[in-house]
């Protein structure tokens, strides 16, 4: 059921909580699925090794089985053909691995309050909490308030999509919100559909949702009505995103 709830009337914004590493919140070792795919996702591509949207869960699943994560064991959990499309020997990702997230635990994420105020009206929503992809030093989540008018900064207004994103695919959508945000992006120059694509697809990376989610989402967006550059971003990145999940 949607959490959002609309008034009418900004107050004052609130900035957006600044960015805490998973660790000070949680403990030295402890990580979100999110953050802890992140991390994989960083050493595989320093590696140049392919990393696609079926080995963050994979391994977040295994992370989840023990105490601590064990680069060995991780490993292990990755088919065959891993090690063939990347040339590369299971002791040397087991390597890599130990080093990325060796140690650490995997704790689910909660979902947790945000407000996102879009020219004048309020939208309360949830979402797991988390560093912005948009401003790695803005938790959103966690109390955090987003205002965007039609003259404020692009970084403020790709940030409440990224917010909208992050909110739907939690089973959390505002027709009302997203038809604010649209026409708000349609009155600006300096926005287009690529900028929304970027980050559609970017938190479709990072929260690595299934593709059932994603059909889910994808339908609810094209029921909402909404048009325009939000619109097309949105079904362009999250159809993207489809395309990198296993069949």
């Amino acid at each position: 059921m949607a959490h959002y709830r609309r008034r009418g009337g900004s107050g004052r914004s609130k900035p957006a909580t600044p960015a805490t590493p998973p660790g000070a919140r949680r403990g030295m070792t402890a990580t979100t699925p999110a953050e802890f795919q992140r991390l994989v996702a960083i050493a595989f591509d320093a590696q140049g090794w392919q990393y696609d949207m079926s080995v963050g869960p994979m391994l977040v699943e295994v992370a989840k089985s023990g105490a601590q994560t064990d680069g060995s064991k991780l490993a292990q959990a990755l088919p065959r053909t891993f090690f063939d499309r990347n040339r590369v020997t299971r002791d040397a990702v087991a390597s890599v691995l130990a080093r990325a997230v060796g140690g650490r635990t995997v704790e689910e994420e909660v979902a947790m309050p945000a407000t996102i105020v879009i020219g004048g009206n309020n939208y309360q929503l949830n979402m797991g909490a988390g560093a912005s992809i948009v401003n790695s030093n803005v938790n959103l989540g966690e109390g955090s308030q987003i205002s965007v008018t039609s003259g404020g900064d692009k970084q403020e207004v790709l940030l409440a999509v990224e917010a909208i994103v992050r909110a739907g695919l939690a089973g959390d959508w505002s027709d009302d919100a997203a038809k604010d945000l649209a026409s708000l992006i349609a009155g600006r120059a300096d926005l287009r559909y690529e900028d929304v694509q970027a980050v559609a697809l970017e938190v479709a990376r990072r929260e690595q949702p299934t593709k059932e989610r994603l059909k889910g989402f994808l339908a609810r967006i094209a029921a909402s009505g909404i048009s325009g550059a939000l619109a097309t971003g949105l079904t362009a990145g999250l159809a993207e995103a489809m395309h990198l999940l296993p069949l």
